[in-house]
């Protein structure tokens, strides 16, 4: 093998591991693995546990606000909460896993939690 087909085979092993690795951090959606309801006279709590399915989580806070969004528009694909009867949660308590590895592993990647001022909805702080 001369030089030239070993530098054209490392640039394809290169672009391969590049594109594997973009899958990795960029291509998949989260996955809500449990979720359970704290209730009480005042409301009520939901608490989720999420893979982000990343290679690592770059922006926390980011990812945090995108969660609360779309558990208010209740559109993730493994779940779908019942805000019909008793309205939305007074607290959200999301804990964050970057991939199934560290899920099995019990790392977590962070947790977050917010909870809504009295008399207000569909704002969290």
């Amino acid at each position: 093998m001369n030089i030239s087909k070993k530098k054209a085979i490392i640039i394809v092993v290169l672009i391969f591991v590049i594109l594997v690795m973009l899958y990795l951090q960029m291509g998949r959606d989260v996955e809500v693995v449990n979720n359970h309801i704290s209730s009480s006279e005042n409301g009520y709590e939901e608490n989720i546990t999420i893979i982000a399915n990343k290679i690592g989580i770059v922006d926390q806070e980011e990812l945090a606000a995108e969660l609360v969004k779309r558990c208010i528009d209740n559109n993730f694909h493994e779940i779908r909460f019942s805000y019909d009867l008793r309205g939305y949660p007074n607290g959200l308590h999301i804990t964050v896993y970057s991939n199934d590895i560290m899920y099995k592993l019990g790392i977590t990647a962070f947790e977050a939690v917010y909870q809504q001022n009295e008399g207000d909805i569909y704002e969290y702080n």
